[in-house]
């Protein structure tokens, strides 16, 4: 088997069951780690002898456990692609968020299977090279034991960015974009409470399953973004990423990307450098959100 089987098998299966699936986030996560439980099940019992020592395999978090035990066995060199979120600092993210902001059901709507999280943190001991999303993820190996030399970047899906037109330039009044869906979990507690303390921004947002608080559009400052406002941020002067747990969400890199200011935490910055591309601020931290979209809009004023 060639390492192009093994992974396209993973991809093939997961679009199925996602498809499947449909929108909730909670079905959602269960197809995707049945499909990648099955793929690898499958990819450990059909590693093909004839791959030479020194040949690579590669598989996503929690679908590489079976697979690099076998590689391993025979010698093989295993690449771990964590396109997902490290399942326990997630959780505790989680749990923490949801103290503060008891009324927020979606935060306490799913968490992953024990076994799961434990697959994951297996994975990490078989494989060779472990590639992630961001510092973070980064950071969270390097404290669990593993090498720095072993750690590499996971490649952007991202194409080329396409071109933006202006932000609001000298407009008194000024538009940012929440970074992915419209949820407590990145930030919306956080958002909302910024804009009490900043009445010349405006919030936009991608509205979806698990919107949190149900409320969120009835505010008079926060509506569901364009699609021009999301794909190539066209009027936003910021995009903010308040999220209390790991996340990659595409509008941060893009904003990076095309020099539009990012406020984010450490956990949704991926490898974007804050201290470049804009301000870093704490999970929960409403007040450092306002105190940055102020003097972000001094700064352009």
């Amino acid at each position: 088997m060639r390492e192009a089987t093994v992974t396209a098998l993973h991809s093939k299966w997961e679009r199925v069951l996602l498809a499947l699936a449909g929108t909730d986030a909670g079905r959602r996560m269960t197809a995707r780690f049945a499909a990648r439980r099955g793929a690898d099940a499958w990819a450990a019992r059909t590693l093909e002898a004839t791959l030479q020592t020194g040949a690579e395999v590669t598989a996503p978090t929690c679908g590489a456990l079976g697979t690099f035990a076998e590689a391993r066995r025979r010698g093989l060199r295993t690449v771990l692609m964590h396109d997902l979120p490290m399942l326990r600092p997630m959780h505790a993210d989680l749990d923490r968020a949801a103290l503060v902001h008891p009324r927020c059901a979606f935060l306490r709507r799913y968490r992953a299977p024990a076994s799961m999280v434990a697959r994951q943190e297996a994975e990490y001991v078989l494989a060779d090279v472990i590639h992630v999303r961001g510092h973070f993820a980064r950071e969270q190996l390097m404290a669990r034991g593993i090498p720095a030399a072993r750690l590499r970047a996971l490649p952007s899906p991202e194409g080329p960015m396409p071109t933006r037109r202006a932000g609001n330039g000298q407009n008194m009044h000024r538009v940012m974009l929440l970074a992915g869906l419209a949820t407590a979990r990145n930030g919306t507690m956080e958002l909302r409470a910024a804009l009490a303390a900043q009445p010349r921004w405006t919030a936009v947002v991608r509205a979806g399953e698990g919107l949190d608080p149900p409320d969120l559009l009835a505010h008079p400052r926060i509506r569901v973004a364009t699609r021009a406002e999301i794909e190539r941020l066209d009027g936003i002067d910021v995009v903010v990423a308040p999220s209390w747990c790991e996340s990659h969400a595409p509008e941060v890199a893009r904003a990076a990307w095309l020099g539009v200011p990012v406020v984010a935490t450490h956990r949704a910055a991926g490898f974007i450098d804050l201290a470049v591309a804009g301000v870093e601020i704490a999970p929960g931290d409403a007040a450092g959100l306002a105190a940055a979209l102020d003097m972000l809009g001094r700064r352009a004023a």
